[in-house]
């Protein structure tokens, strides 16, 4: 399933606006009995690639406006495959997202990964030498750059195990630079739930630089004011960095088991957050 004005694109989106924008989708694959993935976002619902035909998805210059909502219903009980961002739910690796803004409101119950930009982003699994002295160059280097997302979300979990909300990215393993975030964030987790909110990310596993959060969070159970939950590592030799990031809004998390102005939760062995 996915849902936007574009389904899926393999390749290039430039300087388009939306305004207006509205999606509503229940989704039942009990009914249907299947287990697909969602995706969605108001300009598209997955950003792909073609290695074979040397087609790298990317969006650039271009600004939505809208709205968001709809749950989610999963027959194997597995709530991970749903991905719903404010210009795109899913962006495939080594899919970009360059000088892009989302003024988005979402109301969402038992999706997975929620952003104001995107909703998930792959990883990135091999660089070049001249970063890490591996011993290929075959890289896939994915950004989310200048990027600005003003947001109110509320993302409920009834039956999920549980979600992962940010501001400009639900579960990032791009490299996110330069981008803000401002607005709301709210996560209502149900009893024995999780939910990582982030003013930037609720989970990241690799680079964020020079970014500012200004985004209100309110509930969850791991929050962090920049990233919900932090790993910053993709494997053991690509591990990523949080650099220059800037947090300054409330927190407004009392029943959470872990809240910082920073990181909510932070992997023993993922680079600790330098400059911010």
């Amino acid at each position: 399933y996915s849902y936007g004005l574009f389904g899926k694109v393999r390749g290039a989106i430039r300087n388009l606006n939306m305004t207006g924008a509205q999606i509503t989708m229940n989704v039942n694959t009990q009914e249907t009995n299947d287990s697909r993935s969602l995706s969605a976002g108001l300009l598209c619902g997955s950003l792909l690639h073609d290695f074979d035909a040397k087609i790298y998805g990317a969006i650039y210059g271009c600004h939505v406006q809208g709205k968001i909502e709809g749950w989610m219903k999963n027959e194997q009980n597995d709530y991970r495959s749903s991905y719903v961002g404010g210009v795109v739910g899913y962006c495939d690796k080594p899919a970009s997202i360059y000088k892009c803004q989302a003024d988005v409101t979402m109301n969402l119950t038992d999706v997975y990964y929620i952003g104001g930009v995107v909703g998930y982003s792959t990883a990135v699994t091999t660089l070049p030498d001249s970063w890490l002295n591996l011993e290929n160059d075959d890289a896939c280097v994915s950004y989310i750059f200048d990027c600005v997302a003003n947001v109110n979300i509320t993302a409920t979990i009834t039956n999920a195990p549980a979600n992962h909300c940010g501001g400009i990215c639900g579960a990032s393993y791009h490299n996110i630079l330069a981008c803000a975030a401002t607005g709301t964030i709210s996560s209502v987790p149900a009893s024995g739930k999780s939910a990582y909110i982030g003013g930037l990310a609720g989970t990241n596993g690799y680079n964020i630089m020079g970014c500012v959060s200004m985004v209100r969070l309110q509930g969850g159970t791991k929050v962090g004011g920049l990233i919900g939950d932090n790993s910053n590592k993709i494997t053991d030799k690509i591990k990523g960095h949080v650099l220059n990031c800037v947090y300054s809004s409330h927190i407004d998390s009392p029943n959470a088991e872990a809240v910082h102005g920073l990181v909510g939760t932070h992997a023993e062995n993922a680079n600790k957050p330098v400059n911010c």
